[in-house]
């Protein structure tokens, strides 16, 4: 009877799909207890802030006095506002960027340290460390060896006989100068999550690509860059929602400057709230970026989407 069930594809052993509101009657309210305060302070200081700045964004409020409202006068502004716009598609050009080095020689890291290799957990734990330092403290250092007097890079441009190349200074080279900081700290982030997905992969597969005869490149191409593909969606997303939110290194390190060549588009709202006193108006620029960060995820979800399944 249960092979009768099974080959109708009514299987009775499997358990009823439970809603939400059923579980409190199934399993234990002291489950529900645990998960409360994560809701409430999800609820509180994460949906709150931007329900707050929804409102807000159709005022005129400069923190002060109160809310004057306004209608869409602010989202007209945003979109006729030329510093603004370069500062979005500055943001941009800094995500795409960051995104594509960082994922790009993670991928290559994992694969490399998921071979048998000496001192393989000594070189995972270096590249990872960058990871757990403060973003200010980083930003600091990273100055520093950005000095073009005493810094480390005039140092090695000396040793070189370089004429030293001013960084931080330059119109042209600041944005990449922290682009480049922004994909040494990731790296190794993604490095553990990518090796954590290598080390999922049926070694099956490797085997009999290996009877097969299939290069180590064809194995790469046709076995394990397809099934990294959730974990290289996962971080596609994370990694762009994180980048198009840069401030700390801009902050410390330029402040925008020079001329602007760094001004992102989180920084320009933090000036525009708190430098000009002008609320509503970053407000809505803080929806803007908003739905930009949310338009972005919502299209990598739609051509990253999969159904690929690890197997060990």
């Amino acid at each position: 009877m249960a092979a009768r069930d099974t080959f109708l594809g009514t299987d009775q052993t499997r358990k009823p799909r439970l809603l939400f509101w059923e579980l409190p009657n199934r399993y234990s309210k002291f489950g529900m207890l645990i998960i409360l305060p994560t809701i409430i302070y999800f609820l509180v200081f994460r949906i709150g802030p931007i329900i707050y700045s929804l409102i807000a964004s159709f005022s005129d409020w400069n923190l002060v006095e109160k809310m004057r409202f306004i209608g869409g006068a602010n989202y007209i502004r945003a979109v006729t506002d030329k510093v603004f716009l370069a500062s979005l598609q500055r943001s941009l050009t800094y995500s795409i960027v960051v995104v594509t080095c960082t994922l790009t020689i993670s991928i290559v890291l994992a694969v490399l340290f998921d071979q048998t290799l000496s001192f393989r957990n000594w070189y995972r734990a270096a590249y990872f460390l960058p990871t757990v330092i403060s973003w200010v403290v980083i930003s600091i250092i990273w100055k520093t060896m950005y000095n073009p007097s005493f810094g480390l890079v005039s140092y090695i441009a000396d040793l070189l006989h370089i004429t030293p190349i001013p960084i931080l200074t330059s119109t042209q080279r600041a944005l990449p100068g922290i682009m480049v900081i922004g994909i040494w700290q990731a790296i190794g982030f993604y490095m553990v999550i990518f090796l954590a997905a290598l080390q999922a992969i049926d070694p099956n597969l490797y085997e009999a690509a290996v009877i097969d005869g299939a290069s180590p490149v064809k194995t790469f191409w046709n076995i394990t860059l397809p099934l990294l593909r959730p974990t290289l969606l996962f971080a596609i997303v994370m990694s762009t929602i994180e980048t198009l939110q840069v401030f700390a290194q801009v902050y410390v390190m330029t402040r925008g400057g020079p001329a602007n060549s760094t001004l992102v588009a989180v920084y320009y709202i933090y000036r525009t709230a708190f430098y000009l006193q002008d609320m509503g108006y970053a407000s809505a620029l803080a929806i803007i970026l908003l739905i930009v960060i949310m338009c972005l995820s919502l299209l990598y979800l739609k051509f990253f989407k999969t159904e690929t399944y690890y197997s060990r």
